[in-house]
């Protein structure tokens, strides 16, 4: 946590630094602490490193600092959307993104995991199924956040 703090607060002092808005610049902050968790893991993987002690804990510091990104990027989305009481709008994200995360663990648990042990035989149509299951889950976010509906959609998205 204090790698996140560091580099958020030297990300959003050099936003201020090079003229971009104080909101602007916390957006550059938060995007500064974005890890490379994948390549990370892959290089452990390729080194065989992932399962030792060291493997595990780096992979554990590596998720912990991509739930906080995703939360401060909850918390940043709910500013400047004109909202009345900002308090309200931040615990209204919140709750949006625990409800979210509760389908996206039962859509994991009980259709993803059976259906990618089925399919991991084809590597294409391995791609095919993430892509379609991140589709979902951009698809339940909008839903959960907006209200989406099948007339805000455009003609040629259908």
């Amino acid at each position: 946590m204090g790698q996140v703090l560091f580099t958020s607060v030297f990300g959003h002092l050099i936003g201020i630094a090079l003229g971009f808005s104080s909101v602007a610049s916390l957006y550059i902050a938060v995007a500064l602490t974005f890890s490379s968790t994948i390549i990370v893991v892959k290089l452990l993987t390729d080194k065989r490193e992932f399962d030792p002690l060291h493997g595990r804990v780096a992979l554990g510091f590596l998720i912990a600092q991509d739930i906080v990104v995703v939360l401060s990027m909850v918390v940043l989305s709910t500013f400047g959307k004109g909202a009345e009481d900002e308090g309200t709008s931040i615990i209204g994200a919140l709750t949006a993104v625990t409800i979210m995360a509760g389908v996206v663990v039962l859509i994991i648990r009980y259709a993803a995991n059976p259906l990618t042990r089925q399919i991991a035989e084809s590597q294409e149509l391995l791609i095919l199924f993430s892509i379609g299951l991140a589709a979902l889950f951009a698809a339940i976010g909008e839903f959960s956040v907006s209200g989406w509906s099948w007339g805000a959609c455009s003609p040629a998205l259908l």
